[in-house]
């Protein structure tokens, strides 16, 4: 029996995985707050229970009942276990019957204890996290059991065996009602869940194809530079146009591991140097060069990821055109990130020649550099020589991907 139905076999079968879902977690919590009722409950029947019945009653609400609960919270846990665990969930509310049913039997006539059948009954429907179907099943076997005792070892009189079952009857009712209610709203949630997962979905297929046409039109710009480039005579201006391809190319790049990435709001930045090498090797004459990169996979911002890997490219490109002369051995140029003081370091070095700081004259490249760290990326800039260039970039904001 399924109070909640889909036309769409596929929307059941989705819908059924994730009401089973919810329900070991429903199942998890209730059986434990349960058991902590219970074992409350143990410690009022110390000053209120009759002496005839309070071993048996503490016995049966502080051992009996919450061992039961909290075996099944645990083999929540353990799939395997499942249908045993429901199985259990189903005739723990019998055995808190029947437990009952014997305290019940001390006393000459009705008891106010009986009352805690009606709760059973009641809790099986709505709180338990048990399905409709299972919920019937525990469900009347308590009420046969009590209904069976109540008529021949109770002792009532008509009229109270009377008021026995209409409290079984509304607890049965008002517990079925309370349950298809608690139906209908896991399928109105499940819906909306559905629903707000096909549109970020939606927006996801979006945000992709947002990405790979701008990684196209990156491109289409480079290639027109590239043709307009051939056309130049003149070194320096066709260094300055070689430099902006360069650039834009680059920014081609973290949109094409965006646009691949299932993440959309960050970029892997060891993936993009990895990419980036793998171009200048084929483009700027780096194929000599041993590059190590050391990134630990960090996630970087969508928001900072363009930046930081424009200051990459240009750190790798000046070191690769100006670092190393043609007797050089060993090329090598490094990059690496980490966390300092929870703060993101970015250190580009070489091998090669180092700088003279005294002679420097800085070209666009170093002028992009600090305008990107220090306004843009608000953080401090050094570079000095160390066995060749070493530059470092602290970062003074997270701009880690959170």
């Amino acid at each position: 029996m399924n109070i909640c139905k889909f036309e769409d076999k596929n929307t059941q079968k989705k819908f059924d995985k994730w009401r089973e879902q919810s329900q070991l977690k429903q199942i998890f919590v209730i059986s434990i707050l349960t058991a902590s009722l219970y074992i409350i409950m143990s410690f009022a029947d110390r000053v209120i229970a009759p002496k005839e019945t309070m071993s048996l009653m503490v016995f049966m609400h502080l051992w009996a009942v919450p061992s039961v609960l909290l075996l099944i919270s645990l083999l929540t846990y353990l799939k395997k276990y499942k249908s045993f665990m429901i199985n259990l969930l189903i005739v723990a509310p019998l055995i808190a019957a029947i437990g009952n049913i014997i305290i019940v039997s001390n006393f000459h006539g009705y008891s106010i204890y009986s009352n805690e059948i009606y709760l059973i009954v009641f809790w099986i429907f709505t709180v338990s996290g048990l399905k409709l179907t299972q919920g019937l099943i525990s469900a009347l076997l308590v009420v046969t059991m009590s209904v069976t005792c109540s008529y021949f070892f109770y002792n009532l009189q008509t009229n109270e065996f009377i008021m026995h079952l209409f409290w079984l009857f509304s607890s049965m009712t008002f517990g079925f009602f309370g349950k298809y209610l608690l139906e209908q709203s896991n399928k109105s949630i499940f819906i909306k869940h559905e629903q707000l997962t096909l549109e970020l979905n939606n927006k996801n297929v979006l945000l992709r194809e947002l990405f790979h046409r701008v990684k196209n039109n990156l491109q289409i710009i480079s290639s027109i530079l590239s043709l307009q480039s051939k056309k130049i005579e003149d070194k320096s201006a066709k260094e300055v146009f070689r430099n902006s391809i360069q650039t834009i190319i680059s920014m081609g790049i973290i949109h094409e591991k965006l646009y691949k990435s299932d993440n959309l709001e960050a970029v892997n930045i060891s993936d993009y140097v990895y990419s980036l090498i793998g171009y200048m090797k084929q483009n700027l004459g780096g194929s000599d060069i041993k590059f190590n990169v050391d990134c630990n996979d960090m996630m970087i911002a969508l928001d900072n990821a363009v930046p930081i890997g424009l200051v990459i490219n240009e750190l790798i490109t000046n070191s690769i055109k100006y670092a190393f002369t043609e007797d050089s051995k060993n090329n090598t140029i490094n990059v690496k990130m980490h966390l300092d003081n929870e703060k993101l370091v970015l250190e580009v070095s070489d091998n090669g020649v180092g700088i003279d700081f005294e002679n420097l004259n800085k070209g666009f490249g170093f002028k992009l550099v600090d305008s990107l760290a220090v306004y843009q990326l608000k953080g401090t800039l050094e570079y000095f020589n160390r066995n060749g260039l070493c530059n470092i970039l602290k970062f003074n904001e997270n701009v880690l991907a959170k």
